[in-house]
């Protein structure tokens, strides 16, 4: 066996090995345990945006103080004149509260109004998976929508290739739950169920989508491999 077909059986035996691999549409790791979905209610948590518009009694607005902020990794807001403020958990009222109490030594009855964005991730057979600040109404349907879709059999360039919309993950607190997206088939109360800050969605790719990519895969491979055994016999 010369060196080109030595290369060729290498090469092909790569590829039947990941063959089995890649098609059983492996989750992510250390998934946990199944479950069913819990609605819970929950405040800011690091790398949720916080955005002020601030008011004067007299409906001046103060450019300082209003804006977006991201909530950091202690769970603070930096805001001018009162520095740090511990803001872990609270919800859009509780943070407003807070600092119109803290504020009012500076100005007299202020006006301040308070939005809540909670970062959640989207990754798997969607258009565009990635993370997205969401108001906190927004659902996994909505998420789901943000992210261009689900991935269907024809499109192209989809990561993953065709969304298996029957098991989609729901990565939360430490838990995970099996959702299922399809049409005429999802729990309404679960359509209608708002994510909370750190929500992670996976949708897996269809078996057969897999299945499809890993025949793709082999086929360029035996294509590449026919092309060096021609030039090995043309050249010998």
């Amino acid at each position: 066996m010369n060196g080109v077909q030595r290369w060729v059986m290498t090469a092909l035996g790569l590829a039947l090995l990941a063959f089995p691999v890649q098609g059983q549409g492996q989750s992510p790791a250390g998934s946990g345990g199944g479950g069913g979905v819990e609605f819970a209610k929950r405040g800011v948590r690091p790398g949720d945006q916080v955005v002020l518009d601030f008011y004067t009694a007299a409906g001046v607005v103060l450019h300082e103080v209003s804006g977006e902020r991201l909530v950091d990794e202690s769970g603070e807001l930096f805001l001018p004149y009162i520095g740090n403020v511990y803001v872990l958990d609270r919800t859009a009222d509780e943070i407003r509260e807070m600092l119109v109490d803290r504020y009012k030594s500076y100005y007299q009855a202020p006006v301040i109004d308070v939005q809540i964005k909670f970062r959640v991730n989207i990754t798997g057979a969607v258009r565009s998976p990635g993370n997205y600040l969401v108001e906190p109404t927004t659902t996994i349907v909505d998420v789901v929508s943000l992210a261009g879709g689900l991935g269907t059999s024809v499109s192209q360039g989809v990561p993953g290739g065709a969304a298996d919309a029957s098991r989609i993950h729901l990565f939360r607190d430490g838990d995970t739950s099996v959702i299922d997206l399809r049409a005429g088939k999802a729990d309404p109360g679960i359509l209608g169920m708002p994510v909370i800050s750190g929500d992670w969605i996976w949708v897996p790719a269809e078996p057969l989508s897999a299945w499809r990519e890993n025949v793709t895969l082999i086929g360029g491979v035996l294509s590449i491999a026919a092309s060096l055994v021609w030039i090995a016999t043309v050249t010998n």
